[in-house]
């Protein structure tokens, strides 16, 4: 299991104890990739069962920070890699869920909910399914990175390191790679910034995806969202 961090401690030690705590007989450990904080992060952390630190020299953003521990699983011999994000609590179950679905699939997503679900940020990406993915037909057109399995050794293309923020390089990592799944039972509970923030960041790469994909926006009309409301 894989996660970015930077600096926000109380979120990561959360994020630890769910990943630590899981329900489960698979082998697994937690690697977290420090993306060039000038904090001692590993300091911070009281229990360290499981979990391996690696420290980037300078912040070179998630789709980097993902290569580097696809790269390490890579040479530890591991084969399925699960991503999550600092700002994010698993549930029990999350990596079972997810690697019982991989079956012929170079990636697997899952359900994220909203840590918050009665706030109005909460409701609005609870109400649009923002980071479940977005389905064509019976197929997934993409999943979000916070709460994916991938199968290092089926990926045609790892994370573009061009798409320096986070914003979009998932969703360019998908397109480049198909063959992707969707979970139900796989959540996890987002903890979601502002929008005006979430929706800035967004826009800082989203000139990228559409000029290596000039399909994506037809793509999207064609596409529905996963909603975690019944509506």
């Amino acid at each position: 299991t894989l996660c970015r961090s930077l600096d926000d401690i109380d979120k990561l030690r959360n994020l630890l104890k769910s990943l630590q705590n899981q329900k489960t007989h698979l082998k697994y450990r937690i690697l977290v990739i420090n993306d060039g904080s000038e904090l001692n992060i590993e300091a911070f952390i009281d229990n360290l069962h499981k979990i391996t630190f690696v420290n980037l020299t300078k912040n070179f953003g998630p789709a980097y920070a993902r290569n580097v521990g696809i790269e390490i699983a890579r040479k530890s011999m591991v084969i399925n890699v699960a991503f999550t994000d600092t700002d994010c609590v698993v549930s029990k179950k999350w990596l079972e869920n997810l690697y019982y679905s991989m079956k012929e699939y170079s990636i697997v997503g899952g359900r994220t909910l909203s840590k918050y679900p009665d706030t109005k940020v909460g409701f609005y990406h609870d109400y649009y399914g923002t980071l479940n993915g977005r389905r064509i037909g019976n197929k997934m057109l993409y999943v979000p990175s916070c709460n994916i399995m991938v199968n290092i050794y089926k990926l045609h293309e790892k994370f573009d390191s061009k798409f320096c923020k986070a914003s979009f390089e998932d969703i360019q990592f998908c397109l480049k790679n198909e063959n992707i799944g969707f979970s139900e039972n796989a959540v996890i509970y987002h903890d979601y910034s502002s929008l005006k923030k979430q929706f800035y960041k967004y826009a800082q790469c989203e000139h990228l995806i559409y000029k290596e994909f000039p399909e994506y926006k037809k793509l999207l009309k064609q596409s529905t969202t996963i909603s975690n409301i019944k509506k």
